[in-house]
């Protein structure tokens, strides 16, 4: 079933990425690494990290850390999966057919029921058969022109052992040895925008 597939093994860390595209835009890479109440990931080129009490940000232009930045409310990533799980579990999720997604057979997915402006509302998802892993997500957003189609094309879904290697890739230290370390006192990451839908 869909819940077994997508249901998350104890202590793991979760590992997505995938190209987003919003409007006309160049598609951009998505990255998040999540354990616990700890997350790294990088969007639209912002790279950032939470480790429990400590919001992070990362310059690459000038291998500076900003320690402490402001962290704006709702923050925590989202388990797309877990979103997916419990609305099919709801009956708010509808197989509309087939498709088949890099290679991969896919059930392509509906939702009715979502809050307009969900960011689901007006998707439709392609889900793995095997698995149920999201493969491609194609909807709409808010966007300077009003609204703008977005598209995730999922590359990587999977649930990670709890290893030290794999622990460390939600730490901004750990990834950026050698960086400058500022404590950024609660402003954001200087020269870096939040990216966040």
């Amino acid at each position: 079933s869909a819940q077994g597939a997508l249901t998350p093994p104890p202590d793991s860390v979760f590992h997505v990425a995938a190209m987003m595209t919003v409007g006309s835009s160049p598609a951009q890479r998505y990255e998040l690494w999540s354990a616990g109440t700890s997350y790294r990931f990088i969007k639209f080129g912002y790279e950032a990290a939470w480790n429990g009490t400590t919001m992070s940000s990362y310059d690459a232009a000038s291998n500076t850390m900003y320690v402490g930045i402001y962290s704006p409310p709702n923050h925590p990533p989202v388990d797309t999966a877990a979103t997916i799980r419990s609305l099919i579990s709801s009956g708010q999720a509808q197989i509309d057919g087939s498709a088949v997604v890099d290679g991969v057979p896919a059930y392509v997915l509906s939702f009715s029921g979502q809050p307009a402006g969900s960011g689901i509302a007006n998707a439709t998802y392609d889900i793995a058969k095997s698995d149920y892993r999201p493969l491609l997500i194609q909807g709409t957003v808010a966007c300077q022109q009003g609204q703008c189609a977005e598209t995730v094309h999922f590359l990587t879904y999977e649930y990670l052992p709890t290893t030290p290697a794999n622990l460390s890739l939600l730490d901004l230290n750990a990834q950026h040895p050698g960086a400058t370390v500022v404590n950024a006192g609660g402003v954001p990451g200087v020269g870096t925008s939040f990216g966040n839908d």
